[in-house]
């Protein structure tokens, strides 16, 4: 008997303890005292589909989270009350769908409380505050140490003790001595995490190393065809649901930029897309003079480049690209199946041809389709320079590699961020 306790204590881990313990604050409790004060009748028809809804939001919600906190630069309060907020709309979604008997004070108070929960006790509790890493020494460790992104100690000797919130993390390519191998392999065995220290410095940075192709495992880049089939038909729902408001803004846009401009309102340009292939990307006209067809080589290319206060942005220009208004005609784009509304920038062919001769797998990041926002985007903004597009293509690669439901989440609400702060457009 007392095997089977031990055995059910190790598979509950802090993780799950406090979920448990969620559902316990904001779910049973509260249903428990609600009963109590108000009625017990209150329990038998109402109760049932909301408290059962409420687990349900606890545990996506906790999913969630979870998910998020798998990449960097997550301001966690916010994405609680998001994920919390999504379990809540979905629950919502099923009430009015299936006419549901609900009750709005068990529901509501769950979500409360789980909010709060979740915003006071994550990020201090255990190993869902900032996690810390125990190096064992050699190889390349030393740049994840020198980079100053987690917090760290390294380990000096094999039979160090090891807690249960610290995570092993190694340069797995590098000999080390047999005790370190063993105490590896005992680390894996008691169910310790123990992270290349690649995945660990991709994990911390949200970039990824692009020195060479052996170090880059290319194969293990390919992203899942089943996520890309499921995500563009993601991208051909939202295109009809917002397709009536986004056309109404691009006609405004079009009549005021005749007025006050002249000429095309629409900007066409070749891009290089999905698989290597050039499309023709349509924009809001916001320049003067860009590339035409008459411009080739370094002409071609310079024209092509959008400089810090560049001069042939016009003045409207400017205010529809700092709200990224000029970007909207390319829902046409996305429902020819040429872009997504997530993924690396598309660049223009004279561009994409300069870096893909100065830049090593620079034409890997077409493996996606590209997107009207994305992870670069709204890491590091627009960029031109070589070492800046290099810096770029590294965001690329990360999201490629590790492209999710939840990065592509966490991408969008940046990209809300960014919009209405009019951050990061040239």
């Amino acid at each position: 008997m007392s095997n089977v306790i031990d055995a059910i204590f190790e598979f509950i881990t802090p993780r799950y303890r406090h979920i448990l313990l969620c559902i316990m604050l904001a779910v049973v409790i509260p249903t428990t005292l609600w009963g109590i004060v108000l009625d017990s009748v209150y329990l038998s028809g109402d109760a049932n589909f909301s408290i059962m809804s409420s687990v349900f939001s606890v545990l996506f919600s906790f999913f969630l989270i979870y998910q998020f906190r798998q990449h960097p630069n997550i301001e966690l309060p916010f994405y609680i009350i998001f994920a919390h907020s999504i379990s809540l709309i979905i629950v919502i979604f099923l009430v009015f769908m299936f006419r549901f008997q609900y009750s709005i004070i068990i529901i509501m108070s769950g979500y409360l409380i789980s909010i709060l929960y979740s915003i006071l006790i994550i990020p201090i509790i255990g190993q869902h505050g900032r996690i810390s890493y125990a190096i064992v020494p050699g190889g390349n460790v030393k740049q994840l140490v020198q980079s100053g992104l987690i917090s760290f100690r390294v380990l000096h000797k094999p039979d160090s003790a090891i807690p249960r919130s610290e995570h092993i993390v190694a340069d797995l390519d590098f000999k080390h001595a047999p005790e370190w191998d063993k105490f590896l392999a005992d680390c894996a065995l008691s169910d310790h995490e123990v992270h290349s220290y690649k995945f660990v410095q991709e994990q911390a940075s949200g970039r990824m190393t692009i020195d060479r192709l052996s170090e880059n495992a290319m194969g293990t880049l390919l992203p899942s065809k089943t996520y890309l089939a499921m995500k563009l038909l993601v991208d051909y729902v939202i295109c009809l649901i917002v397709f009536i408001p986004v056309m109404v803004i691009i006609g405004i846009a079009c009549v005021v930029l005749l007025f006050t401009e002249g000429g095309p309102a629409l900007f066409k340009q070749q891009r290089v897309g999905f698989r290597g292939k050039a499309f023709t990307a349509y924009k809001l006209r916001t320049m003067r003079n860009v590339v035409g067809p008459d411009l080739a080589g370094d002409s071609a290319r310079n024209s092509a480049m959008t400089l810090e206060n560049d001069p042939r942005i016009t003045r409207l220009g400017a205010i529809l690209r700092k709200y990224r208004i000029d970007e909207l005609p390319q829902i046409f784009n996305i429902l020819r199946g040429e872009m997504s509304w997530i993924g690396p920038r598309p660049e223009a062919v004279p561009l994409h041809d300069y870096y893909a001769e100065e830049l090593p797998f620079y034409r890997y990041r077409s493996v996606v389709r590209p997107g009207i926002t994305g992870w670069a985007q709204v890491m590091q903004g627009h960029v031109t320079s070589v070492d800046e597009v290099l810096d770029k293509l590294k965001y690329d690669f990360y999201y490629i590699k590790y492209l999710s439901f939840s990065l592509d989440i966490i991408i969008v609400l940046k990209t809300v961020r960014t919009v209405i702060l009019g951050s990061g457009a040239k």
